[in-house]
């Protein structure tokens, strides 16, 4: 099945894609279950959910390639020789990305494990409530990534360098502009946030909360589009060792803080490794494409947030927090984060005219619909 939705993803049939992945999967292992649950299958209903709803959409996914892309069912017309170097590339190319997964896992769990084992099982619980609000900041790079990567190898094969560079210039600044005033909103109501989604319990987590939310606020700002362009160049085994290189400062960052400062020492630690991690992306990506993918109105769109942030703080000592109050401030926040940038000119022709283009869209579905009625 993830093969089909690679392969949907590299002929830029991203709609289908999202559809499959991110609504029909889910929907249908929700059926599924309320369905076997009713049939008082018990417990066991959440596991079959899984397997039969997986195993639909992986013959969904097979016929939609099948219709949309037939060619990558024909064989392929190449003589012994071509088929070799082929293999070749493609093993020189997959084996660092398979030992890349692997350490990605060593990564994502590496300061649970020492929380664990240094502290206790009801510390690692506490701390893994800041891990999934932290994880809130992935989600923008990832839906950027699902057609940038598609589109900036195609133009990579035409030899479009100019259109990759503002490509990747682009996408890395709404990526930047998107995740700044929800990290600013991390940084600020940590304990706020934690409370109203787990408990009073878990406040502990709040400070991790917010070295969580740093670190992989830089990650998806100055390293997910540097890796996407160093995945495009064929540069997988330096994507790998920069992760072997985090994921070995991570572990001994671990060891060190985590006996010394709790849980806060995990997530000094993974901030650490993140920062290092986007800064060894972003000099290898310099290095080998030439490109960089930052603007200058990056920099007022900082100011931009600073000054909204520096209101919402003054606001914040006269109101008395709770769950209405936090969200009227975090609503006022975005509205005004978004008036200073327009104010301020900080987004240029081109995102402009991509906010022109989603206006239009908007509207001629209405008109559609309209119509249909």
């Amino acid at each position: 099945m993830g093969i089909f939705w690679s392969i949907l993803k590299a002929y830029e049939e991203i709609g289908l894609y999202s559809f499959l992945s991110n609504i029909l999967c889910l929907f249908l292992q929700l059926i599924l279950l309320i369905i076997l649950i009713s049939l008082g299958v018990g417990t066991d209903s959440i596991i079959f959910s899984y397997l039969i709803g997986y195993g639909i959409i992986f013959f969904i996914s097979l016929i939609i390639c099948k219709y949309k892309i037939p060619e990558i069912f024909k064989k392929p017309n190449l003589n012994l020789n071509e088929k070799s170097n082929i293999r070749k590339e493609f093993f020189a190319y997959s084996l660092p990305i398979v030992l890349l997964d692997l350490s990605s896992i060593l990564f994502s769990y590496a300061d649970s494990f020492f929380i664990g084992y240094f502290l206790n099982a009801d510390k690692v619980g506490i701390y893994n409530a800041a891990v999934p609000i932290a994880a809130l900041l992935l989600i923008v790079p990832s839906l950027f990534t699902q057609l940038f990567f598609p589109l900036i190898t195609r133009e990579f094969s035409k030899g479009n360098k100019e259109i990759i560079e503002q490509l990747s210039r682009q996408v890395s600044k709404w990526i930047f502009v998107l995740n700044l005033p929800l990290f600013i909103l991390f940084v600020l109501f940590p304990g706020a946030i934690i409370n109203t989604l787990f408990g009073a319990e878990y406040l502990l987590a709040e400070n991790s909360l917010r070295f969580l939310a740093a670190g992989i606020f830089f990650y998806s700002s100055f390293s997910i589009i540097p890796e996407n362009l160093l995945y495009m160049v064929g540069k997988s085994k330096i994507i790998m060792l920069n992760k072997l290189i985090s994921v070995g400062i991570n572990i001994a960052l671990c060891i060190i803080l985590i006996p010394r400062f709790g849980m806060e020492g995990a997530a000094i630690a993974i901030m650490t490794s993140y920062v290092c991690l986007g800064t060894l992306d972003m000099i290898q990506s310099i290095s080998k494409t030439g490109i960089i993918p930052i603007r200058r109105k990056m920099f007022r769109i900082v100011l931009v947030a600073l000054t909204s942030a520096a209101i919402l703080l003054t606001l914040r000592g006269f109101i008395k927090l709770n769950l209405i109050s936090i969200i009227l401030l975090a609503v006022f926040f975005f509205l005004l984060y978004i008036v200073l940038i327009l104010a301020t000119k900080s987004l240029d022709e081109n995102d402009l005219m991509i906010l022109k283009t989603i206006k239009l869209k908007i509207l001629s579905s209405s008109q559609n619909k309209k119509i249909f009625k």
